[in-house]
């Protein structure tokens, strides 16, 4: 996947945060899932109830903070080898 094409897909996972689309979120994203949060700990959405889950705990973040826009810079693009 190119950069351009990743900047696209972060650009939908904000939008489905912000405004709590579920159904957008999941059509943004393959399982396996991998993230690597800035400051925790990578994890993988390997279950189909996962994402669901994520997305509920971003959701309950955002509300307690008041979050109305969230800043993306893409850092690094790596193909990952066979698991």
């Amino acid at each position: 996947m190119d950069r351009a094409a990743f900047q696209g897909i972060t650009e939908v996972l904000t939008k489905t945060l912000i405004t709590g689309d579920f159904t957008l979120y999941q059509s943004a994203i393959w399982l396996p899932f991998r993230t690597e949060p800035r400051n925790g700990q990578p994890y993988v959405l390997g279950t189909l109830a996962a994402p669901e889950e994520d997305f509920d705990l971003y959701r309950k973040a955002i509300a307690l903070n008041l979050v109305t826009d969230i800043y993306r810079a893409l850092q690094e693009i790596r193909a990952l080898g066979p698991n």
